[in-house]
Parts: C-alpha cells; structure tokens; sequence
C-alpha cells in the first residue's frame, strides 16, 4: 500500500510587515514640523530593527517572546543618551536618558512603552512605570506609549480594570495627562468609532506642549507631536558673511587717511569700514527636496482621507486610500534610493574633497566622529559623582598640575641664544600676491584673515606704524602680520628670518 500522505503543516504565524513610515515622515510630511525636524521620534509597532538618517535608533531588546523589536527610539545624532534597561522583559519599552549639555541641568528620561490589547501583563507594566518614576528621581521624565486600556477621563464611555489602575497609579506617582481625550489618537472605521489609546504622561516638565497632528501616515493611528523646553542642544546656525570689496574700495578712498598717526584708530576704521560693506546671510540645515509626485500623492491621499470622515462606510473610498499607501510607500523608497545614488555619483572622481573623506571615514568607523567622542565626554562628565568644583579641581590635579595657591610661579629661564637683530629691523613696504588662499589655519585675530588676505588691502603704509611699535616691544601687531607674510610667502630671500616661530 502506498504510504498515507504527510499531515499538513501547520500554518505560519502572522508575519508583521513593517511600513516604511520614517522615510515618509522625513520627506513627504513638512507638516508635521513646520520649523525643523523633530529631534526624537516614538514609535511602537515597529515589528522590525528601524533605522533614519541624521537619527540613532535605539530598538527594543529582543528579550521578550517575540522574535522582533516592537517598540522604538530614534534620536538626533547630535544628543547624547544614556539607555536604561529595566528588568520587565514582558512589557515592550526603550527607556532613554537624553543628557544636557551642562552638568548643572537635569536630564530628560523619556519612556516608550506598548501594551497589547489583550494583554495580562497589568502587574508588570504597573511596576514597569514605577520603576521609570524612581530612576527619573526629581528629573523629567516623559512617558509614552500606546496603553489600550479604558476610562472616561481618557475619551472612553465606561472603564476597565487595567484602564482603573493605570488611572490610580498615574495619580500616585504624580503624572500629568497630556494628551487631550477630545482629539482621538486612532482612527476608527464604519463599525468602531475614534478612540484614544495612545497616552502621553509628564511629570516636572516645563511648558510640555502636546498636539494631534491629525496625519495617519498610513497606519491607523495618528502622530503625535510633544513640545519640552530643555537646554539649549541644536548647533547654532551657520551665518556666512559676505564683503562687497568694491564698495570697500570706493569707501576707504574717501574715510582714509593718508598717514597713520594712531594704530588704534586706524584699525578701529578699517574695521568699521568694513562691517559697513559687509553682509551676514544665514545658512539652513541641508534637508532633502520635497518631491513633485510625492507632493502631489500626498495631497490626493490627504483629500480622501477628509473625504472617509464624512462617509466612513464608503469602502470604494477605503480601498484608494489604500493603494495611495502603497504607492506613497513604493515611491518614498525609490526616492530613498535614488538620492544615495546621486550622492555616490556625485563624490567619484572626487575622492579629495572633504565631504568624501568624511562620509568614507564615517562608513568604516562611524565611532570615530567627534561628536561621539563630545557624547562620551557628556557621559563621563555626568557620571562624575561629586559638583562642579570638585570635578574642575580633580582635572586641574591630574592633568595640569598647577601650584597650590599662594605659591609663586618658578623663574623663567633666560635666552642664552646667540643675538639675532634681524627681527627688530623696521619693516619695509614689499608685493602683495593678487591670488590669496581661502583657507588657512585661524589667526589670533580678527583683522588679518578679512584685512590683511583681501586684494583691496594696501599694506604701503605699514612702515609708517609697525616701526616705532616694535621699538616699543609691543608684538601682537607684528605676530598678526608675521603670520600673514610668511602663509603669503610674501618674505624676499633677504628676510627668511622674519618668522613668527624664529623671533
């Protein structure tokens, strides 16, 4: 007899696909953050490792039974952060430590936690959230997370259990709701009204803004978007001067002087002259283009959606949506892609510029950046146990050794060399090249790289001032234009000894 054939398989459990939601929220929704890009980003229901560029990603420990991280933390790459792991491993959550950038600042914890909607694990995620309360100790800490439980403080008709004692324990640690039960945070459909399970807590935080953004990004859940005044932790922007040299020209013909009686005077000015014909413009952060087809997906999938809200048992309407999601998705990758390439494209045969250098130093050791060694620092300064002073006067001891006070410096010794006058001659009038290098090491002062470099400046007048100011043994005018002359190699074969390093 033939043998029975074999027993079905069983079927696969039920894969998460996840959706590309970061590179969407990048690119296509300038909405979300009229300003800037947001410097953390919350996500759970990740079902996957998610990753952002300009972001560090810290997932969730994949110590819990599932087999992939479900929740997620994207920072700025410019913050430092300390990460916490708390010994739940039932409850899903990243619990983070953003640092300041000075010591005397709390940190900001923030929390981000998802609990199933069938989940039996209420006690854990009750001890879960005191034991986030008590590492934050008097710091702020923000929780987030998608709870899915009931009460009617929270937009919901009646409560349950879990919804009961999260509401009792919010209480007792002293926690703020800020999210508003009026703006229901999931979408519903033609069956199941909106509702709110998404919670946002906050507990000694300043002026903490919360705000629904009412843009789905193809989930069935809102984003949120927390306002916290902390330190101040964004890079300054760049501003990039400008000097309109003929202007400078036309003006010093008539402000100049045609003997310089007072070195203080006649720099002050040159100095004023030149801020006059001078323009500060403001440089942005480089952030990617918005697409026109992205554009223009968005804004049909956004007319739909407010559409759905009136007739939410329309299914034709739902099915587009739909497909716009998956379009949105497709296309938002293939941008993703295409812009690597352009940027891999535009750097060969370009091999010596210094963003190529800098991008290949990054790809095969991203540790070794100075902003890591800066956030390590911040690390190690935070760890320090003692205050301020404490921590200034360790350093001074280990690593300058400086006398103890009241106790008088050693005698300097004195130059024993043999005599070199040479230096102390009185300058004379030499050429001025015409092409001028745009980038040369930082100079003690301001007046040498806008002045002293720049094809409008005369330098014929020079022997009349720096003469009888070297007899006077003031030499900071001279170390300024002894580092001017020598990067122009402006020094005839005579006066080799004119060098800020020899005299």
């Amino acid at each position: 007899m033939p043998a029975p054939p074999p027993p079905p398989a069983p079927p696969e459990p039920r894969k998460h696909r996840p959706r590309q939601h970061l590179p969407l929220l990048k690119m296509a929704d300038r909405s979300i953050t009229p300003s800037d890009a947001p410097d953390i980003i919350v996500q759970q229901e990740t079902h996957a490792d998610v990753s952002l560029s300009g972001y560090v990603a810290y997932n969730q420990v994949t110590h819990h039974p599932l087999p992939h991280p479900v929740t997620a933390v994207l920072t700025r790459r410019t913050l430092a952060v300390n990460r916490h792991d708390l010994p739940f491993p039932a409850v899903h959550h990243v619990f983070l430590e953003i640092l300041p950038q000075q010591r005397e600042q709390p940190s900001l914890f923030i929390l981000n936690v998802y609990n199933p909607p069938r989940s039996t694990e209420d006690a854990s995620l009750l001890a879960l959230l005191r034991a986030a309360a008590a590492k934050a100790a008097k710091s702020p800490l923000l929780i987030l997370g998608d709870f899915n439980v009931k009460h009617p403080d929270w937009g919901y008709s009646k409560a349950d259990g879990p919804g009961r004692r999260l509401w009792q324990l919010a209480h007792d640690l002293n926690l703020s709701l800020l999210t508003d039960p009026t703006q229901p945070t999931r979408i519903g459909n033609s069956v199941c009204r909106d509702t709110t399970p998404d919670l946002s807590f906050c507990r000694s935080v300043r002026d903490a803004r919360w705000s629904n953004t009412h843009q789905s990004l193809a989930s069935d859940q809102y984003v949120l978007t927390i306002q916290v005044l902390t330190s101040p932790s964004k890079p300054r922007p760049h501003r990039a001067r400008y000097t309109d040299w003929d202007a400078f020209r036309e003006r010093r013909l008539h402000s100049a002087t045609s003997n310089i009686e007072d070195l203080s005077t006649w720099t002050d000015q040159l100095l004023v002259d030149l801020d006059a014909v001078t323009a500060s413009i403001p440089t942005t952060e480089d952030h990617p283009a918005t697409d026109a087809r992205l554009a223009h997906l968005w804004a049909a999938r956004t007319g739909l959606c407010n559409r759905w809200q009136k007739q939410r048992h329309n299914r034709r309407l739902r099915r587009r949506i739909a497909h716009l999601d998956r379009t949105i998705e497709q296309h938002t990758t293939a941008l993703a892609r295409q812009q690597w390439e352009q940027l891999c494209s535009g750097l060969s045969g370009q091999l010596g510029c210094k963003q190529s250098w800098h991008l290949l130093r990054h790809l095969l050791d991203p540790a070794s950046a100075k902003s890591v060694a800066r956030q390590q620092l911040q690390r190690v300064v935070r760890a320090y146990p003692g205050d301020t002073p404490s921590l200034m006067a360790d350093l001074s001891a280990k690593y300058l050794q400086l006398l103890p006070p009241g106790t008088p410096p050693p005698p300097l010794a004195s130059y024993s060399g043999a005599p070199n006058p040479r230096p102390n001659r009185p300058f004379f009038s030499c050429g001025h090249p015409t092409g001028v290098a745009t980038k040369l090491p930082t100079p003690p002062s301001r007046f040498m790289p806008t002045l002293l470099l720049s094809p409008s400046f005369r330098i014929s007048a020079r022997p009349h001032v720096c003469s009888p100011v070297s007899v006077r043994g003031v030499r900071a005018c001279e170390n300024t234009i002894y580092f001017a002359l020598s990067t122009l190699s402006s020094f005839p074969a005579s006066r080799t000894a004119f060098l800020i390093h020899v005299s």
